[in-house]
């Protein structure tokens, strides 16, 4: 179903291979661009018969059903039967108060694990990052968490799309977190990441010298050719 038109047909393509197993990452300015990209990617994973589940950066969740009924989706449905979960960060990054990234991933192991007791396909997972949390040091935190999704999905059938906003992370951050994903969505193409940095070689004080901007740019050339 290529319903939604806002996107060009050849991303619709690129978007409908994403893969079990796959981790990449989107950078975002407005809301707007985020619910876009994060309506269509559910989409795809409900026409594939995957279990999906959306962490929403608000509690309030009005804008991303809006955005997947304009997709004719049945939300009331396909929540009800338990295929789409749309979720807030205090009922996951943050449902010890604070982000602990073991905590997460087994999490998402658990959902992994009972996927194949409820006949699904596979686990799709998307959603906003957190940026901040009580207990400080998140953004090292979150950097540790990517590091090790990359030791989870090649052992779980699971693939996931993680949202940044560019506005909430300082610029070097972005840059770092770029470097754990494997894949990149950038204007509008899912990208190979050439910078990506396997977990066992991901040094905990790597630095950057080039900007989001720059690193991005090189990546979508790359790719292009």
């Amino acid at each position: 179903m290529n319903s939604f038109a806002i996107m060009p047909d050849e991303v619709v393509d690129l978007m409908d291979n994403c893969q079990i197993n796959d981790h990449m990452c989107g950078f975002y300015m407005s809301e707007e661009e985020r619910d876009v990209t994060v309506s269509y990617y559910i989409l795809i994973g409900l026409e594939k018969g995957e279990r999906v589940i959306y962490i929403d950066n608000d509690n309030d969740h009005s804008a991303i059903i809006r955005g997947l009924q304009k997709l004719s989706i049945d939300v009331d449905s396909v929540i009800a039967s338990g295929q789409l979960s749309i979720l807030d960060r205090k009922q996951t990054y943050l449902s010890l108060g604070h982000f602990d990234p073991d905590n997460m991933i087994n999490q998402w192991k658990e959902i992994s694990g009972s996927n194949k007791k409820k006949n699904y396909s596979g686990l799709r997972a998307v959603g906003d990052v957190p940026c901040d949390d009580s207990h400080g040091k998140i953004l090292d935190k979150v950097l540790q968490y990517e590091v090790e999704l990359n030791n989870f999905f090649p052992n779980n059938d699971a693939l996931a799309l993680c949202m940044y906003n560019r506005s909430l992370f300082p610029k070097e951050s972005l840059a770092r977190i770029l470097f754990t994903h494997p894949l990149v969505l950038h204007k509008n193409t899912v990208c190979t990441n050439s910078y990506f940095i396997s977990p066992e070689n991901f040094p905990p004080d790597l630095g950057v010298d080039q900007g989001l901007d720059k690193l991005l740019e090189q990546i979508w050339v790359q790719n292009k050719r």
